[in-house]
């Protein structure tokens, strides 16, 4: 099999596992209509998460969309107390968001209920399928992380 046709069918294989997952395991839409902060609104918070504190520019860069229709999302979350805003320490004139004490705590809650559907649907499997599945994901994970 060639590179290409490799590619193409590692592209499809995880397009459909995606689905598969979203269908089967966590699907994250029925979750956010139990949830207080709407589904757009969730990635700017884990997003955080991840990089502690980022300009608006920087936040709109990752999410790949505008930084006017990021402006909405981040004055929703700073008014719902999620975010704060403060001046960088080097250039005083950037603006940083980052997470409240709140935007943490609502995050540690919500990945708690992620993970507990989670187990609750991976019960269900035996204990081979249990060792292949957690084998292969710690897999996909270390190859993901050199993209």
């Amino acid at each position: 099999m060639s590179n290409i046709d490799k590619i193409h069918e590692t592209g499809e294989n995880i397009f459909h596992a995606t689905l598969v997952m979203h269908n089967k395991i966590v699907n994250f839409h029925t979750i956010s209509k139990n949830c207080e902060v709407p589904q757009s609104h969730m990635r700017v918070l884990f997003l955080l998460k991840k990089y502690k504190e980022k300009t608006m520019s920087d936040m709109a860069k990752e999410m790949e969309i505008s930084r006017p229709n990021l402006t909405p999302i981040i004055d929703r979350l700073l008014e719902d107390g999620y975010l704060e805003r403060k001046e960088g320490q080097k250039d005083r004139r950037k603006l940083l968001i980052s997470l409240t004490a709140k935007g943490w705590q609502y995050l540690g809650g919500m990945e708690d209920h992620v993970k507990e559907q989670t187990r609750h649907k991976l019960e269900s499997l035996s204990d081979e399928e249990l060792d292949i599945l957690n084998e292969s994901s710690m897999r996909i994970l270390e190859v993901l992380k050199n993209l």
